[in-house]
Order: structure tokens, then C-alpha cells, then sequence
């Protein structure tokens, strides 16, 4: 047993990586090779797909408590993201990955690491739920408007004018991407994993615990299977197809 690591948070970790895998599985079972698989494009779907990305933040950001170097760590997530967008620019010049969940997870904590010391004056259990109504009242900014359901504040269009401003939430009318994930509003739920990370330590839940088991060498390795899952998917789905 790794006496530094907590198995638990990589098992919740590890969970995420597989609800990933399987939906992207079906994601390409349905737009990549047009198998009609109607409950997929229903709203039940779209919160599996929000919850996962919302958990996985979370666990991101209670992460950081095991890292001493917040920024090193982070530039390396982002130019993977980079190369993730390279690649998928290659294959599919129309429609390809820009600003997607590497390049999310990596910019944030690249900022974490450029704004700790004011980020710890806010108290852990007040910035943790700050963050978290925060995240919900920007959940929309992307589309335009502040709030949700029939409380909505809609935005001047000149805010959705450039073609540069995407990363932080503002897209133009022509942006397109096949995995978009912006600082705002994602980067203010894995803010809200900084602070819960803080109330985990100070709780002690954050100390080595559980013993190694498939689903946390999943959660150990999620970096390394999230590079490499799409490609896996999409192969194995197309040789399978050939034969079906």
C-alpha cells in the first residue's frame, strides 16, 4: 500500500473515468457511426454526462491538496490539452476539440496556483458553497444568459462578439467544439473542490486510507486512460462494426 494515497478518493475518481468511458461509448455509437439508440439524446443524458464532469472536478480540486507545485502540474495538464486539440484539428479540420476538459483542468489549477494566497483567506465551508451557487447561477453563461429555469438574466450580445473570448465562457456565434468545457462556469465547481478539499483535511478524511483495487487504479491512471480511451472506443467499435 502506497502509504501517501488515499484509495477512496481514487475509487470516486475511478467511477468517473468509467460513467466517461461509457458515455462516450454510446456517444459514438449514436453521432460517429449513426446507430439509433433513442435514449441517448433524451435530457436524462445531458446530466449524466454534467454530473460526471461536475464530480470529477470536484475530486480535481480536493487533488490539489497532495500536490506542492500547483502550477507545474497544471501546464503540463493544459499542453496536453493543446495536443489533444493538434490532433483532433488533423483528423477533423470542421469540428475538432478546442478548449475541452484538459485544457479546463489545466488552466485551473495553473490559477489556483496563481491565486492561493487570496483564495485561502475566504473561509473552507463559505467558499465551498459561495463557489457552488456561483457555478449554477454562471452555469449558462456560454448560452447567454445568467440563472436558469425561468429566472434568467440575458447578456449583452457584444459580449459574444470575438472569436477569442471562448475560453472563459464567451463564445462567438461560430464556435464549435466537440468538447468544450470553459473557465466559467467550470472552473468555479473546481474551486469549490479547493475549499472541500481543506474541510477534508482538517476533518481528517484526507490521510492514507483504503487498499489499492481496480477502481482506484483506474482513478490513479485517469489521465493516462482518458488520452488514450476515445481512440480505443472508436477502434473497437469500428472493427466490430465491419463484422456486424
Amino acid at each position: 500500500m502506497n502509504k501517501g494515497r488515499n484509495y477512496y478518493l481514487d475509487m470516486v475518481r475511478g467511477l468517473m473515468v468509467l460513467s466517461m468511458i461509457l458515455y462516450h461509448l454510446f456517444y459514438d455509437l449514436v453521432y460517429f457511426f449513426n446507430y439509433d439508440i433513442n435514449f441517448f439524446r433524451g435530457f436524462g443524458i445531458s446530466l449524466w454526462q454534467r454530473g460526471t464532469v461536475v464530480i470529477f472536478l470536484l475530486v480535481s480540486g480536493v487533488s490539489l491538496r497532495f500536490y506542492s507545485d500547483y502550477k507545474k502540474r497544471g501546464l503540463q495538464i493544459f499542453i496536453l490539452g493543446i495536443i489533444i486539440t493538434i490532433i483532433t484539428y488533423i483528423f477533423n479540420p470542421e469540428e475538432y476539440v478546442l478548449f475541452g476538459i484538459l485544457s479546463l483542468i489545466g488552466a485551473s489549477i495553473i490559477l489556483v496556483g496563481l491565486l492561493e494566497k487570496y483564495l485561502v483567506k475566504i473561509n473552507s465551508k463559505l467558499g465551498a458553497v459561495l463557489f457552488t451557487i456561483l457555478f449554477f447561477i454562471f452555469f449558462n453563461l456560454p448560452r447567454g444568459y445568467l440563472g436558469f429555469g425561468n429566472y434568467r438574466i440575458f447578456l449583452p450580445r457584444i459580449l459574444y462578439i470575438s472569436k477569442y473570448t471562448f475560453p472563459i465562457g464567451l463564445p462567438d456565434s461560430t464556435f464549435t467544439s466537440l468538447d468544450y468545457f470553459p473557465l466559467i462556469p467550470w472552473f468555479l465547481i473546481f474551486l469549490a473542490g479547493f475549499y472541500l478539499g481543506f474541510i477534508l483535511l482538517k476533518g481528517g478524511y484526507l490521510k492514507a486510507a483504503g487498499r489499492p483495487n481496480i477502481l482506484s487504479y483506474i482513478g490513479e491512471k485517469s489521465l493516462i486512460i482518458y488520452l488514450a480511451h476515445q481512440v480505443v472506443i472508436y477502434g473497437v467499435i469500428y472493427i466490430v462494426s465491419r463484422f456486424v
